[in-house]
């Protein structure tokens, strides 16, 4: 999936150009980045996930959200490795968070598709995760259990999302923002993708946050969805980190 560079009309989304060996270049460029950076990079559509316009749909790895060079323009040799992960300026810099609200923006508008059991299933869910090992107080989980019974379930508008939007999956060449990893990509609201910048970088940050909606747009967390979801995310994220020390730990031999 490639957003073109900034032009009369912004950023758009479209194909990759696939011919020809620039092309062929740049996505292995991109491929070795995703692995040094995370692993191996992920594919622009997540197994059984509807296809979205303009994703490569193949099993080449190393598929991304980039800029689309101007005609003539010198090919880079490898992405820059002064990304936007944490640690670096680009962590920082307004342009490159109004950058990747654009671009988040444009993925969210290719589709949007209604949902009357979306909350139900998450919810479900969060419940279920709850009921695994977690080192989250009792009093406090039986707290947060009452809750998320009593939430309601309204119907949801799902949209094309990444899954993890942060600045560790952005990559920065020549002051233009790419995004990588699109394992986790699915059908979710729209607001899910802010989850990660939302407890990270907009807490403390607010020129940041107002950066990247100006490029995104109208803000799509409305007060009360944003609250379930952020509340689901934290019970989920601390199931998870129990689960992966216990599987670190046997791993290692470590009781």
């Amino acid at each position: 999936m490639v957003a073109d560079g900034p032009g009369r009309h912004g950023p758009q989304l479209g194909p990759g150009r696939d011919a020809g060996p620039a092309a062929r270049g740049r996505r292995r460029a991109l491929h070795r980045e995703g692995r040094r950076r995370r692993g191996p990079a992920h594919r622009a559509r997540a197994p059984g996930a509807p296809p979205v316009a303009g994703a490569v749909d193949d099993a080449r790895p190393g598929a991304c959200i980039c800029p689309r060079r101007s005609r003539g323009e010198a090919d880079p040799d490898s992405v820059s490795t002064g990304g936007a992960g944490r640690g670096t300026s680009y962590e920082r810099t307004a342009d490159i968070y109004r950058q990747a609200g654009e671009l988040l923006g444009l993925l969210h508008r290719q589709l949007a598709v209604p949902d009357d059991s979306y909350e139900q299933r998450e919810n479900e869910r969060t419940l279920d995760n709850l009921r695994k090992p977690h080192r989250i107080v009792p009093e406090f989980a039986d707290r947060l259990r009452s809750e998320i019974e009593g939430w309601p379930t309204p119907a949801a508008t799902l949209v094309p999302t990444h899954g993890d939007w942060q600045p560790r999956n952005w990559l920065v060449h020549e002051g233009i923002v790419s995004v990588i990893d699109f394992g986790r990509a699915a059908l979710r609201p729209a607001y899910t993708d802010f989850a990660r910048l939302g407890a990270q970088q907009f807490r403390t940050e607010s020129a940041l946050e107002n950066a990247f909606l100006d490029g995104y747009g109208a803000d799509p967390r409305d007060p009360a969805a944003w609250h379930r979801a952020q509340l689901r995310e934290a019970i989920n994220t601390a199931v998870w980190a129990h689960q992966s020390a216990r599987t670190i730990s046997s791993s290692k031999g470590i009781a």
